[in-house]
């Protein structure tokens, strides 16, 4: 029942790597890299400077990938913290940090 939606997931998260892979060293520079995936999330590292940059780039990509069978916008939810296990979610329009 679930592999229509993981199947979407994985797609999208697959595709966006690729592009991240791709834009962050030209626009962040050695600052920020691509860590690791977990299930349908995409971990990045970076320095604390860069850190609202590349939110609103991973944020930016994942929502903009396309494909002609998707018939609904895609939802991203983006998250920070010093260690995976202390993550807060972001809000990019007001930047600023949510509990």
């Amino acid at each position: 029942m679930n592999f229509p939606v993981q199947s979407l997931a994985n797609e999208v998260c697959f595709a966006a790597l690729r592009e991240l892979d791709a834009k962050l060293p030209s626009i962040i520079g050695a600052d920020a890299y691509l860590v690791l995936t977990v299930h349908d999330s995409i971990v990045a590292e970076c320095e604390m400077e860069s850190m609202w940059t590349v939110a609103q780039m991973g944020y930016d990509v994942m929502t903009g990938i396309k494909f002609d069978w998707m018939k609904v916008p895609m939802e991203v939810d983006v998250e920070a913290g010093l260690n995976y296990g202390e993550l807060k979610k972001l809000d990019l329009k007001t930047r600023t940090v949510k509990d």
